[in-house]
Order: structure tokens, then C-alpha cells, then sequence
């Protein structure tokens, strides 16, 4: 009788593409994806706990937009200091002001309140991808290959990077996971079911609402790549595809109810999808051809795991698969065209990206899941206790961690050779301080963790070794995710807000405000007032002097004085130059024609920039 049951069991797994899973199974796996999603969480929103303010100028305009938009009520238009914000779809700007109800205390939106959740999305979005990788990594590929998967994916420089920041990168990051396992579950499975196309769609829908065109052109290559390489016509699939994408295109009526308000909001969306779309003039950047390739092996990327995947890759690539084909399970077919639905859209979305005119790396977060996914299926193989291509991965893991223990203890020695201009200094008194005694032991722990991954490689434990390394990764990223919020209090804007805005209150409401040195969002987030940038001032119309003139001040960081003083022929007097205020604030006499000269300083910069 067992063996009958055991024969209906590999019937039924040939017939669904994936193993039957017990109940037991089952929730053995989310145990697993809800414990990586609760330490990833913990991780990611660590600074915020710590009380870190808002420092970078995306976060600070979801924060700055969500507040507007709890004021007037009007949860349809997106705007700045009044002023509309149409660039961008609104779901990260809603998921801000949904946190900031939940939060908001006594005291009413405050910019902690703001803060927080703004810093609150992009942490549950984050840890949101990695219980979604997880959960179909286990169902595909088996529990070590999805909780490698996970641990890649989580403890990467970039996604760490990014869930502690209050970009909406982090929710489209979320929203492409989803759309890309719910895509591979219909291309991969024999018979998928309609709740599927329901979670394609409603995957797809959202990523619309964060970052419009972006995540229908992510799926849109891998499927048509799949359909030629499959050459067969599935009428369920293609059925269940048509639903996705209509069930997606209700995410549409925001376009349609946005225009009704901002009759110039298309314009300027359509304006920010070309720009970002194609450059047919090419790249700017001397190293355009290489720059996703360094910032993908690098801290923008997947370090600390680049190495260790490389090798594995390499060696997964160029194995002897002499009669693997003949011995496949349907259960291994199944995984393998999960992994190559994976590896075909990162690739195919990484190349794509080179056509676009911006470069920037949080573009590569979207790729994260799928590669995460193969590389967990890939990692995971190496489980044959003494396997040749098992023994060659520990030795490559044991010399690059011995290489890297050996850079880390001699530390002091080179560091201060390849230091940058302005960084010298700081890396001549490290290298001379008692501190850098602490690389020694340092570096002999990372050669001893290395030691261990190692041999865990050679008895077949892929998820001993990848284990060991993510505890150590967890640890770095949470002391370095600890001090960065403990100097990211101290930022001279975020700490000295409230005495600057109270000046600011002395000048009345009828002064036009522009800043020099900050962003127009972060000062209208700590200010919460309007203020301009001078790029917008050089905007304005030209020939406004004397008495027709409006009333302007300019608002700058104190160490830029001086350059404000050449750079725009400003007479600042001794008391302000003498003054210990993070932050000044200038009269610009009415008799000069500021609009013309803030042009001029813009263009002066943006050459100085250039060159």
C-alpha cells in the first residue's frame, strides 16, 4: 500500500511540476519565510528605532508629499509645497500616508511622525520580497534553495541600503518580486490555476502605481523570450496572461482621475517615461558600458556575496552534465525552467537598463529577486558530501576569505595609499590611533568563518555554509546600520530645524524663500514652508528689480558663505560671517536681477560639475 501511495505521489508531482508538499511541509516553509522577514525587518528598521532623520532628497519628498496630502485631503494629486508632483505614480506616497495614521500621536504629523513613516514602508516592503522569495524558493526548488535564496537576497549591500531608506525603490522592489514569481508559476507549471493570473495582475497593477511603465517592460521581455524558446502555444497560459494584464490595467484610473485636476500631469509623465526610456544620443559617463557590471559586483550591488557567486556560477556553468537530461525528474525540469525564467529576465532587464538615459544603481533592485532565486537553486546543488565541484567551491571560499582576513589585518598599512583627496586625513590618524589594533582580530575571524564555510562546503551543507556567512553579514550590517544612524542624527538640518524655523516665521508669510546647498524637499519637509531651489529662482521671470520686485532670502549651510559671497557678489556682514548657526539666512537686495544671476551661478555650476 505505501508503494502504491509513493507511486501517486511522484505521478502527482510529474503532473504539477513541484513536490507534494505536506501540510507539515507546508508550514515548515512559511516558519522559515516569516523568520527570515522578522530578522530582515528587525534589520531594516533599526535606524529609524535609532531615530534617524531624513537625509536624502527622495525620502524626504515621499515624506514632504504624504504630509500635503493628509492636509488637503486629496489623496489623488501629489504635491510640494503646494505645488504639483506628477513624475512619479502615487503608491509610495499612499503606503506614507497610510503609516503616518497609524502612527501619528498627540502631537499630529510631526517630522518624526513623518519620518517614520516614511522610513516604515520601505522596511516592510523589503522584508516583504524576502518572505515571497522564501515561500516559492521552498515550493520550487526545495527549503535550502529558498532559504539561500532569502539569505542572498536580504544581507546584499544595495537592498540593505535601500529598505533603510524612505525611497519608493523598496515597493516596486516588492511589487517585481511578486509580479516575476507569479509570471515563472504560469510559464513553468503545466496546469496553473487562475488564482495566479489574480496575482499577476494585482502584482503588476501596483508596480504601475510605483513606478509606471517600468514593471510591464521588466515582464514583457522574459515572456517573450519564454514563448520563443518554448515554441508551443498554451491556451490557458496565454487566457491566464490576458487576465493579468486586464485585471492590472484598473491601476489605470489614477492616470485618468490625475488629469482631471493637473490637466498637464501626462506631459509631464510622459516627459519623465522618455527621458528614462531611451537615449539615442548615448551615455555621458566615460565607463557608461561597464557601470551596471561594477555597481552590481560592488557595494551597490550583491556584495558581500559577489565572490562566493561567481565561483559557484562558474562552476555550476562549466560542469560535465553528461546524462542529466535522461535522469530528470519532472520535479527537476520544473526547477530548472523556473531558474532559466529567473536568469533570463535578470539578464534581460540588467542589459535593458543600458539603453535608458539615467544611470543610477537602486535600477538594479528589480533584478535582485530572480537572480536571488537561481542563485539559490544553484548554491543549493552543492550538496554532495566530498563532491569534486563541492571541494573546488570550499577552496575557492577558503582563499578569498584568507585573502580578505590577511587585507583586513594589514589595514593600517594601505590604507591611507588608497584613500581619496579629502578622506586622507581621516585614514593617516586610523592607521596612527591604538583603534587599528582591532583589524587584527578582525581579519583572523573572517579567515576563521571562512575555515568553517569551507568545510561545510566539502560535507555537502549548503545552507550550513551560506548560513554562517549571512550570521556574520547580519551582524556587520547591523553595527554599520547603527552608527550610521547615530551620525545621521547629527545633520545640521535635521538637528537645527526648529531654531531656523522660527526665524524664518519673523520674515511673515509674504517672503519668498530659496535654499543654497539642500535640497527644496528636504527644507520644505524640516521648514514645512515653501521653499525654492535656486534653479527654480533662475526660472522666474527676468527684469523684476526695485520696488516691484518680490521680498527674497536666501537660506544656506554656514560654510558655504564664502562661496556665496564670490560666487553671487553677496556683502555679508562680520556678524553673520562670526556667527555659530549651522544655517544662515540672506536678504537679496531687490535692486539686482536675481532670476539672470541665479541662471548664470546654476550654468557656472553645472560646468564646474562637468569638469
Amino acid at each position: 500500500m505505501s508503494d502504491e501511495a509513493d507511486v501517486d505521489t511522484k505521478q502527482a508531482a510529474a503532473i504539477t511540476g513541484v513536490a507534494a508538499r505536506s501540510p507539515d511541509e507546508l508550514r515548515k516553509d512559511i516558519l522559515a519565510a516569516s523568520g527570515i522577514f522578522l530578522f530582515a525587518f528587525a534589520l531594516y528598521l533599526l535606524p529609524a528605532v535609532m531615530g534617524r532623520p531624513l537625509t536624502e532628497t527622495p525620502e524626504a519628498r515621499v515624506a514632504v508629499v504624504a504630509r500635503e496630502m493628509i492636509q488637503s485631503k486629496n489623496y489623488i494629486l501629489p504635491t510640494i509645497g503646494g505645488e504639483p508632483r506628477l513624475n512619479k505614480p502615487p503608491l509610495p506616497y499612499w503606503l506614507s500616508v497610510t503609516s503616518a495614521q497609524i502612527l501619528v500621536g498627540k502631537d499630529g504629523l510631526t517630522n518624526r511622525v513623518m519620518t517614520n513613516s516614511t522610513l516604515l514602508p520601505s522596511a516592510l516592503m523589503g522584508a516583504g520580497a524576502l518572505f515571497l522569495i522564501v515561500l516559492y524558493g521552498c515550493t520550487v526548488f526545495g527549503r535550502a534553495a529558498g532559504v539561500i535564496a532569502g539569505l542572498v537576497l536580504g544581507l546584499t549591500m544595495l537592498v540593505t541600503r535601500f529598505s533603510q531608506l524612505g525611497y519608493g525603490d523598496m515597493t516596486l522592489m516588492f511589487c517585481c518580486t511578486w509580479m516575476f514569481v507569479s509570471a515563472a508559476w504560469i510559464v513553468t507549471m503545466p496546469r496553473p490555476g487562475f488564482l495566479s493570473a489574480i496575482e499577476l495582475g494585482l502584482a503588476l497593477g501596483l508596480g504601475i502605481m510605483t513606478k509606471g511603465h517600468i514593471p510591464v517592460l521588466l515582464l514583457l521581455g522574459p515572456l517573450l523570450i519564454e514563448a520563443v524558446l518554448r515554441r508551443r502555444f498554451n491556451g490557458r497560459k496565454v487566457m491566464l496572461f490576458a487576465i493579468a494584464f486586464a485585471i492590472a490595467s484598473v491601476s489605470l484610473w489614477w492616470f485618468f482621475e490625475v488629469k482631471s485636476q493637473a490637466p498637464a500631469a501626462w506631459e509631464v509623465m510622459k516627459s519623465e517615461a522618455e527621458e528614462g526610456l531611451l537615449n539615442p544620443h548615448g551615455h555621458q559617463q566615460n565607463d557608461w558600458y561597464i557601470f551596471y557590471f561594477y555597481q552590481f559586483m560592488g557595494t551597490n550591488g550583491l556584495l558581500p556575496w559577489t565572490p562566493l557567486l561567481i565561483v559557484a556560477w562558474a562552476l555550476y556553468l562549466f560542469r560535465d552534465r553528461k546524462g542529466e537530461a535522461e535522469a530528470a525528474s519532472g520535479i527537476v525540469i520544473s526547477a530548472r525552467e523556473n531558474m532559466r525564467f529567473f536568469v533570463v529576465a535578470f539578464v534581460v532587464g540588467f542589459f535593458g537598463f543600458y539603453v535608458s538615459r539615467k544611470m543610477q544603481p537602486y535600477y538594479l533592485l528589480p533584478l535582485m529577486p530572480p537572480l536571488a532565486l537561481a542563485s539559490g537553486y544553484v548554491l543549493s546543488q552543492y550538496r554532495f558530501p566530498g563532491g569534486m565541484q563541492e571541494e573546488k567551491l570550499a577552496w575557492a571560499h577558503l582563499v578569498l576569505g584568507t585573502l580578505a582576513g590577511i587585507a583586513v589585518m594589514s589595514l593600517p598599512i594601505w590604507i591611507e595609499q588608497v584613500a581619496q583627496a579629502d578622506s586622507k586625513a581621516a585614514m593617516k590618524a586610523f592607521a596612527a590611533s591604538p583603534g587599528f589594533l582591532a583589524s587584527v582580530p578582525i581579519g583572523l575571524a573572517i579567515i576563521v568563518l571562512h575555515l568553517f564555510c569551507a568545510r561545510q562546503w566539502v560535507e555537502g551543507r549548503p545552507l550550513a555554509s551560506c548560513g554562517a556567512f549571512a550570521v556574520a553579514a547580519y551582524v556587520f550590517m547591523g553595527l554599520w546600520s547603527a552608527n550610521w544612524a547615530r551620525t545621521a542624527r547629527s545633520t545640521h538640518l535635521a538637528a537645527d530645524a526648529p531654531q531656523l524655523r522660527a526665524r524664518l516665521d519673523g520674515y511673515g508669510r509674504d517672503m519668498h524663500f530659496y535654499g543654497m546647498g539642500t535640497s527644496e524637499a528636504l527644507f520644505v519637509f524640516y521648514l514645512e514652508r515653501k521653499v525654492d531651489s535656486l534653479e527654480q529662482l533662475s526660472k522666474e521671470k527676468p527684469g523684476e528689480t526695485g520696488d516691484a520686485a518680490p521680498q527674497r532670502a536666501l537660506i544656506l549651510r554656514h560654510h558655504d558663505l564664502a562661496a556665496a559671497e564670490k560666487e553671487l557678489n553677496l556683502s555679508i556682514a562680520d556678524d553673520v560671517k562670526n556667527s555659530k548657526d549651522a544655517f544662515e539666512v540672506l536678504m537679496l537686495p531687490n535692486n539686482r536681477d536675481w532670476p539672470k544671476e541665479a541662471a548664470a551661478f546654476m550654468q557656472a555650476q553645472k560646468e564646474k560639475k562637468e569638469h
